[in-house]
């Protein structure tokens, strides 16, 4: 039997049935800490780390010489248990093995005896494991348990408790700077620690602790030997020797150092508040979060940015030091780029509110920049902001959230409603509704209450020319009537029969009485002389026609305004003139009465 299977046996009779741990809980913190397991100086489980609890048996080339133990025990990271030389625990693994082999490689034989005495012995050997499990626990109770090269006094007892008190010593000694943590840590404490405003009220100097000085030491090394770190990488530094804290201790340092403006971290940018919170919760993401010592800037800048931004947003600005007051910077622009955005999003319907487009992608770009550029490069983009604020941005905000845009709105509808009449009305108060609306500043120069004032002109003149209009309509839609009913086959006609030709005459009316524009009730007139009229003209032939007539074909009724005159002439000049055109249009009227039509007047 191989002594590397004896001292596999041990290690698992041993941390397995008796210990049952592969962690140390470490009382003063809760947090669990892994160690490497070996036997003899030889490792067995685990890897070589910052802890180590090591087997001693009395076939140690060293067992008893205790001097020479404790030395090599020296240096804090190991718990050395040296088991008692009585009852030689190996030699009884050894013999429990070589029985379970023997029963293994002669099973399943023909020979009922042989199968009856390996039973026996498989038996047997079975309480012997169970005797070997109990002889381990004796032994662990007696076991001399020694860190650092000194013997703990954790007295005689059950194995569990001897080992948990003596796991406590261990993680003291391998972890001296572990007394520098207080209290839990969680992912709750990161995002607490860089919400907290407490640390940063008046400005006041901040006191850091024992474990915050180490990070920013750490910090410090890192940049003078241009290494970039991460937050992983600090995070796996401080769970090492000699410090063992766990990552969300340290986190939540990292985390204190950015919220008092001591650190800074990026991803690829930047970070806000919220994305640190987010990167330092989300292991995942930890390896791309570079953390980097904050540059130091002197008040009279950090105020100066404070000034522009109360000047640029109108609002003072929350920060307290150079940290918080780039970040509140960098989210007014934030929310800035996003109501710029919303603003050139109207653009299809209003193309003159494209000009801040660029605006919005400069201040989506101003969101991003870090500390440093917003504080030492402020007089590069101040002037330009102001600008644009002053001249673009705000006359824009006022326009939309204003009575600016209901004025312009209402002109815009009355320019699309009435349009086509512009050309009958006097051009000069006409001219400010197409100045405002053509302007790429329409808020600007005082074109709204000028387009305004013209409006409430030009709906009064329009309201003259519309009633206008609609009495000279309705006065020639009657006379037509009046024509209509004078002709010799309206009189012939039923009453019913009269109120079907003068059903078009009505609507002719109704429509002009609903107009709403001038042209439009001339336009209905027009419509009606020309092309209704002849209508009803030949309605009323048809109804008088005699009844034995029915099968002739029906009367057609030209418009006078639709006869084709062949006419060379463009205008009458004299007498002459007249009579050749006269004798024109009586040769196109006679061509019409000889094919059997009638003309309408």
């Amino acid at each position: 039997m191989s002594d590397s299977e004896v001292i596999k046996a041990l290690q698992r009779i041993v941390f397995d049935d008796v210990l049952q741990s592969n962690k140390i809980r470490f009382a003063d913190n809760g947090n669990d800490y892994s160690f490497a397991q070996k036997i003899d100086d030889g490792l067995i489980k685990g890897k070589e780390g910052d802890v180590v609890v090591n087997l001693v048996t009395p076939e140690h080339p060293n067992y008893g010489s205790e001097a020479i133990l404790h030395s090599r025990n020296m240096g804090g990271t190991e718990l050395m248990a040296v088991l008692p030389g009585k009852e030689r625990l190996l030699d009884q693994i050894r013999s429990q093995l070589k029985t379970d082999l023997y029963i293994r490689q002669n099973s399943g034989s023909e020979d009922e005896t042989l199968n009856a005495i390996l039973a026996i012995r498989a038996k047997q050997n079975g309480s012997r494991r169970q005797e070997i499990t109990r002889l381990a626990e004796e032994q662990l109770r007696l076991a001399v348990l020694v860190v650092n090269g000194h013997t703990l006094s954790v007295g005689e007892g059950d194995p569990k408790t001897r080992f948990s008190k003596a796991y406590q010593e261990l993680i003291r000694s391998a972890f001296p700077k572990l007394k520098m943590v207080h209290g839990a840590f969680n992912e709750t404490t990161v995002a607490a620690v860089v919400r907290d405003q407490d640390d940063l009220l008046d400005g006041l100097a901040v006191q850091l602790s024992e474990a915050e000085q180490e990070v920013l030491v750490e910090v410090e090394r890192s940049k003078n030997q241009a290494e970039r770190l991460s937050a992983e990488a600090l995070v796996r530094k401080f769970e090492g020797r000699p410090y063992g804290w766990s990552n969300w201790a340290t986190l939540t340092f990292i985390a204190r150092l950015y919220r008092l403006g001591k650190l800074e971290l990026r991803e690829k940018e930047l970070l806000s508040s919220v994305e640190v919170i987010e990167a330092l919760t989300n292991s995942r993401k930890l390896g791309g979060v570079s953390v980097r010592k904050q540059e130091v800037y002197d008040t009279s800048t950090v105020n100066a940015l404070k000034r522009f931004h109360q000047e640029l947003f109108n609002t003072q600005s929350i920060g307290t030091d150079a940290r918080s007051t780039c970040e509140a910077f960098r989210m007014a622009m934030a929310e800035e780029a996003q109501d710029l955005r919303e603003i050139a999003a109207q653009s299809a319907n209003y193309p003159f509110l494209a000009a801040v487009k660029p605006w919005a992608e400069q201040a989506e770009a101003m969101a991003k920049k870090d500390d440093g550029y917003l504080l030492n490069q402020l007089n590069t983009f101040k002037d330009s902001w102001l600008d644009a604020e002053e001249d673009l941005i705000t006359p824009l905000k006022q326009f939309l959230n204003g009575n600016q845009k209901t004025v312009y709105d209402e002109v815009r509808a009355f320019e699309l409603r009435y349009g086509d009449e512009f050309a009958d009305l006097p051009a000069e108060q006409v001219r400010p509704l197409r100045m405002l609306l053509e302007s790429d500043k329409p808020y600007a120069g005082g074109l709204i209450p000028q387009a305004n004032s013209a409006m409430a002109e030009l709906q009064k003149q329009l309201g003259e020319r519309l009633a206008a209009a609609k009495a000279k309509a309705l006065q020639e839609i009657s006379e037509q009537e009046a024509r209509l009913k004078a002709t010799a086959d309206f009189q012939k006609l039923e009453t019913s029969k009269q109120e079907q030709v003068l059903a078009a005459t009505a609507a002719a009316k109704a429509d002009v009485e609903a107009a709403s524009q001038p042209g439009r009730a001339l336009l209905r007139v027009s419509r009606y002389r020309n092309d209704e009229v002849p209508k009803q003209l030949q309605r009323m032939a048809a109804l008088a026609a005699p009844a034995d007539t029915s099968t002739a074909a029906p009367i057609k009724v030209v418009a006078a305004s639709a006869l084709k005159v062949n006419c060379p002439l463009s205008q009458i000049t004299n007498n002459q003139e007249l009579q050749q055109w006269l004798e024109a249009l009586r040769a196109s009227a006679q061509a019409e009465l000889d094919q059997g039509h009638r003309i309408s007047l």
